[in-house]
């Protein structure tokens, strides 16, 4: 299997779709959980627990995907998932 050496453009892709992409996404999706109809202090503290999994998950999976641009539509794709969840929850 011949190995290919990954362009600085690819690895500096990857490191802000691992940091600052991965919290962005985290970040969302801790504010529609926030939403879910729980005891306020279970609607807290449970997404922040999922939350520090999740962006571990994110910035592990940002390095062993194939494309940074599949990471970078995952991250998008989850950040419109949520937004529209939001919207969903609020309308109740």
């Amino acid at each position: 299997m011949v190995k290919r050496r990954a362009s600085k453009g690819e690895v500096i892709s990857r490191l802000v779709a691992a940091g600052p992409g991965g919290y962005v996404l985290i970040y969302v999706f801790a504010g529609t959980a926030a939403l879910l109809p729980l005891h306020p202090a279970d609607a807290l503290f449970y997404p922040g627990l999922l939350s520090i999994a999740l962006y571990v998950g994110i910035a592990l999976w940002a390095f062993a995907a194939r494309s940074h641009a599949r990471v970078w539509m995952a991250i998008v794709a989850g950040c419109v998932a949520c937004l529209v969840a939001r919207v969903g929850l609020q309308a109740c």
